[in-house]
């Protein structure tokens, strides 16, 4: 079999919405939803809950991140069977001491996050040595080797 080699560089991926690392602005997918303050709506469906829940992760994470000002709910929802909604409402403007607040509340969290990491990990970031086999000790080879000896191999 003899096979045509025809040299031509990859095409570009078209991408959906942002390209490359840039993220998604879901502060502009989602303007419409201003002018209807209180009211909810359902954005997007998806058939296993994972999913959804993923994009309500990200979404509200950019929201937060984004537009701090502004106060949004989002929760998933099941709409018929094997289908969940992710509904979202933006409930509207953050006063400043509402903001104070919760970056306050983030800050805490935060920090909680942080010790916690540390008492599981370790205080030291030093690895630890492993004392190597003493001489009575058999190597991974020399345990195989005996293995098959015993099994009569």
């Amino acid at each position: 079999m003899e096979l045509e080699l025809i040299r031509e560089d990859v095409p570009k991926i078209e991408r959906v919405g942002g390209s490359g690392r840039e993220p998604e602005q879901w502060e502009n997918h989602l303007a419409e939803l201003r002018k209807h303050p209180g009211q909810s709506f359902r954005v997007w469906t998806y058939e296993n809950k994972s999913s959804a829940l993923s994009r309500v992760a990200t979404v509200g994470s950019r929201l937060r991140k984004v537009v701090p000002q502004e106060h949004w709910k989002l929760a998933v929802r099941g709409v018929v069977a094997g289908q969940y909604g992710v509904y979202v409402t933006f409930v509207g403007l953050y006063t400043p001491e509402q903001m104070e607040e919760n970056a306050r509340k983030h800050k805490e969290r935060s920090e909680r996050v942080r010790a916690s990491r540390a008492k599981t990990n370790g205080s030291s970031s030093e690895p630890v040595l492993v004392d190597p086999p003493t001489d009575t000790e058999l190597s991974a080879k020399e345990r195989v080797a005996a293995a098959r000896a015993k099994a009569g191999k």
